[in-house]
C-alpha cells in the first residue's frame, strides 16, 4: 500500500492507495484554509489564482464515445 502524507508541516493526514504513484506526487488535505493550501504548492493569492477552475472529473467511468 502506498501512503502520501499531507504536504503541510505537522499535519497527520495520509492518503493511502493500492495504485502505483509517482515519486513527485504531492497531497494537501482539505483541512487547511485555501491560502495555506496555495502556499504549500507554491502558488500565490496576491492575484486571482484560478488555475484549477478548469479541472474536473469525468462524468462516467467509461468514455461513452468509444463505442461510436
Amino acid at each position: 500500500m502506498n501512503e502520501v502524507k499531507c504536504k503541510i508541516k505537522d499535519c497527520s493526514e495520509v492518503f493511502r492507495t493500492e495504485e502505483p504513484v509517482s515519486d513527485k506526487v504531492r497531497f494537501v488535505c482539505k483541512k487547511h484554509p485555501r491560502s495555506v493550501q496555495l502556499r504549500a504548492v507554491g502558488r500565490s493569492m496576491k492575484k486571482k489564482d484560478n488555475s484549477d477552475v478548469k479541472v474536473k472529473f469525468q462524468s462516467s467511468q467509461f468514455d461513452p464515445n468509444i463505442r461510436r
